[in-house]
């Protein structure tokens, strides 16, 4: 999805103690690349789960707030 033109993620995140949105700008095999107003750079692929925040995996993505906008047509 982020390989095509004009598409971008928001997502939910969060840890025991805090949420928090963002934007993913790109995913690799090692990490979601983040454009982040707290000045985020990074999640780690092996620090988040999408269950349940733990001792491994402290970052929980919110799978149920996650958003994906493309836009379909060029001309406004």
């Amino acid at each position: 999805m982020l390989g095509e033109p004009n598409a971008a993620i928001a997502m939910s995140f969060s840890s025991e103690d805090w949420a928090h949105w963002t934007v993913v700008q790109d995913i690799d095999d090692e990490a979601l690349w983040l454009a982040d107003s707290d000045g985020m750079r990074t999640i780690l692929r092996k620090e988040a789960s999408i269950v349940k925040v733990s001792a491994q995996r402290p970052l929980c993505i919110q799978w149920r707030d996650v958003f994906v906008v493309r836009r379909l047509a060029e001309d406004f």
